[in-house]
């Protein structure tokens, strides 16, 4: 049996009871009849960390390769955002021994409710820690801390390679056969797209249009690696066993999220111009006459060479 490196997790937040945390307006839940006031940190303990180290074990294959594996959860202590929450590429650093990686975790009544009353999310409990660990093994790809997101040209670039970031986050829908949809049409794409551009504020819909990405994600992602390995008959079986909704073994999602998070940049964003099958080079064109950009060239701290 392999050894996989030991998850050392840690809670950076100064401990205060939930009556004092619900003082904030980003913390908000009803205490069940079995509470006794407690601390944060031992809210943590016993509700959350069971359920991130059973998402950590799950993909601890992708870990292999890691001597240390240390990760912070943070709370959002004021509300700002409105989701679960979210791998932090932009404060998650590298130290001298170990990477220290942040998750910001919102809604914390979500969770409370979620692990420790009846199940409100069906099929979301630990795979939402999947879904963020994934952005976390990701992380080398991030656009988010060189894309300038008042740029047009910045938030086309965004908004494709967002296609790749996102599939490989949700790639295990395929083993725990959770999807969220199914193989969508092709030929709806490209309206939807040109929908999405010719409304009023076409730079933050590039930039907000998650759902899209959610919803078409993993399957452009399968039709890049099927166009990429084109070779590779038992990848391409696997794909296509995925595209079935067949089941898939435990092994086999490992096999299939290695080849999706050896996906680089470059090599998705020449594939999503030149040989789609979502959307066509001369689709592609239209669309970017209509955002009035000449030219798209991945900025060169996106490509392979610089990573």
């Amino acid at each position: 049996m392999q050894n996989y490196p030991e998850l050392q997790l840690g809670f950076p937040f100064e401990d205060i009871s939930i009556d004092e945390a619900e003082m904030y307006p980003g913390v908000f839940f009803e205490k069940t009849e079995n509470d006794d006031d407690p601390y944060m940190y031992d809210y943590f303990m016993e509700v959350i960390e069971p359920h991130f180290r059973q998402a950590y074990d799950f993909l601890a294959p992708l870990f292999r390769n890691r001597e240390r594996v240390a990760i912070g959860l943070h709370l959002d202590w004021v509300g700002e955002e409105h989701t679960l929450g979210g791998y932090h590429y932009r404060k998650s650093r590298k130290g001298n021994e170990s990477e220290m990686l942040i998750i910001y975790l919102y809604q914390l009544n979500h969770f409370h409710n979620l692990f420790k009353n009846e199940p409100g999310l069906p099929g979301a409990d630990d795979d939402f820690f999947i879904h963020e660990l994934l952005h976390l093994l990701d992380k080398e790809n991030n656009t988010y801390t060189i894309l300038q997101f008042s740029n047009i040209r910045h938030a086309w670039i965004d908004f494709i390679l967002t296609f790749r970031t996102e599939g490989i986050a949700e790639i295990f829908h395929f083993y725990k056969q959770t999807h969220r949809e199914l193989n969508p049409d092709k030929n709806a794409f490209y309206p939807l797209v040109m929908n999405l551009i010719q409304q009023d504020k076409p730079l933050e819909n590039l930039f907000h249009s998650q759902y899209f990405h959610y919803t078409y994600g993993i399957w452009i992602l399968l039709d890049c690696l099927k166009k990429v390995h084109s070779h590779n008959l038992t990848l391409l079986q696997l794909i296509e066993k995925c595209e079935q909704l067949e089941t898939i073994s435990y092994e086999e999602f490992i096999e299939l999220a290695e080849k999706a998070l050896q996906l680089d940049n470059e090599t998705f964003f020449r594939y999503f111009n030149e040989d789609c099958s979502y959307i066509s080079p001369e689709q592609i064109q239209e669309c970017l006459g209509i955002l009035q950009i000449k030219k798209v060239t991945l900025p060169k701290k996106l490509r392979k060479s610089e990573l």
